[in-house]
């Protein structure tokens, strides 16, 4: 059982990992799913598990295997596979006395298994880079073994090609990763359990614990898919790159994934506009905008509208101007007064070039140098502080001489 554990806690945290990175970002697209059979070629290492494994988890040895898988996903989340194997394990142990020996058993098995989707569980996506897969099931192994005395490759007595068969279930997870729509890579782990004890290794119940015989087999495969042909418009049947279901003479994007209403083509966003006439693909927009949005509908399309969720002027690129005085509100400094350009939008009802928010007598001209106040006299003292008026004075004096 502890072994077992030690088996899991390697495995989990792959298993989290790529959930999380298949799973993050990922879009779902609003296109049905086509079946596909597909062909797995793969090769790998082998590594024992058992009674002549001394107490590692796996054995220190090394073997090549290799093999081929044919599958049929006929659901996003759920498909098939056949698969069949050949290799070689080996390990041996010195501790055991008389018994001590090294072995090497090759191995041909096939089984069938359940391949499940894990990412395609949340959303789908026929186009995710990267996508985390279960797999099990069972099928049937023979081993032919031989025992060699320790160190040696003198083979022990009667103990040479023994052919032995059982029943295996294979276990197992692996990491898809898309290249294109017909080629892909796939890293696999499987962990395969027999029902005997001795068919690999010979030796039947040599640990404290009645653990049958297993080895494990991590792989790398080359995926090559066969889309099945598809009905295209109509009743007319053809070539179809794209595996849409519509064939490439009726599809007006034939290397792309699409929809009939589509005529072939895809529409990421939904919002009824092919991607290839969409200025933006990725949000639902409309018609009159060649597919982008317009939030506030003030008539100016997001991507060109400054102001997007405030309903707004054309000529002002969709930004409001509630005095209407031709300076829109977030560049106006007085936006509920009817002001100009020259003063950030603000008034100037004297006309003396200085804006009412900083003229003290904002009905009366006067120049800068008296905050916008007139002066009659110059005497540098506005008019109305200056108890002389006409006559030039002095401050001391209140503008009298």
């Amino acid at each position: 059982m502890k072994k077992y554990c030690k088996i899991i806690k390697l495995v989990l945290p792959f298993f989290l990992f790529f959930i999380f990175i298949g799973s993050i970002g990922a879009q779902e697209v609003r296109v049905p799913f086509k079946g596909y059979v597909y062909l797995q070629p793969n090769v790998g290492i082998n590594q024992y598990f058992g009674d002549l494994n001394k107490d590692n988890l796996f054995s220190k040895d090394i073997n090549l295997g290799y093999g081929i898988a044919l599958g049929w996903q006929f659901n996003r989340v759920v498909g098939i596979r056949g698969q069949f194997n050949m290799g070689k394990v080996s390990g041996g142990r010195d501790d055991l006395g008389s018994e001590s020996r090294d072995f090497s058993s090759k191995l041909m098995y096939g089984s069938g298994q359940l391949v499940i989707n894990v990412n395609e569980i949340f959303n789908y996506n026929p186009k995710r880079l990267i996508n985390f897969y279960l797999l099990g099931g069972a099928g049937y192994l023979n081993a032919k073994s031989t025992h060699y005395q320790v160190g040696t490759e003198t083979p022990l007595l009667n103990m040479e090609n023994i052919s032995k068969s059982s029943l295996v279930v294979p276990a197992g997870a692996g990491v898809g990763v898309r290249l294109s729509e017909v080629v892909g890579l796939n890293l696999e782990y499987n962990h395969n359990f027999l029902f005997k004890d001795d068919v690999i290794d010979n030796m039947v119940n040599l640990n404290s614990e009645d653990i049958k015989d297993q080895f494990s087999y991590v792989s790398l495969g080359l995926q090559i898919n066969f889309k099945r042909s598809n009905k295209g418009i109509g009743s007319s049947t053809g070539r179809d790159r794209d595996g849409d279901g519509i064939p490439d003479k009726n599809d007006l994007c034939p290397d792309e994934y699409g929809s009939a209403a589509m005529m072939g083509c895809p529409d990421s966003d939904g919002d009824g506009i092919a991607d290839k006439d969409d200025e933006c693909p990725n949000e639902p927009g409309i018609i009159e905008f060649k597919g982008c949005p317009d939030t506030d509908g003030d008539g100016v399309p997001d991507k060109d509208d400054e102001c997007p969720n405030e309903p707004g002027l054309v000529h002002l690129k969709g930004c409001p101007d509630t005095d209407l005085d031709g300076v829109p509100d977030k560049d106006d400094e007085c936006p509920n007064e009817f002001g100009l350009a020259e003063f950030n939008g603000c008034p100037d009802s004297d006309g003396d070039g200085i804006p009412d928010k900083d003229d003290e007598c904002p009905d009366l001209r006067g120049p800068k140098s008296t905050n916008g106040c007139p002066d009659t006299d110059g005497d540098g003292i506005p008019d109305k502080d200056d108890d002389c008026p006409t006559v030039p004075g002095v401050p001391s004096k209140r503008g009298c001489p």
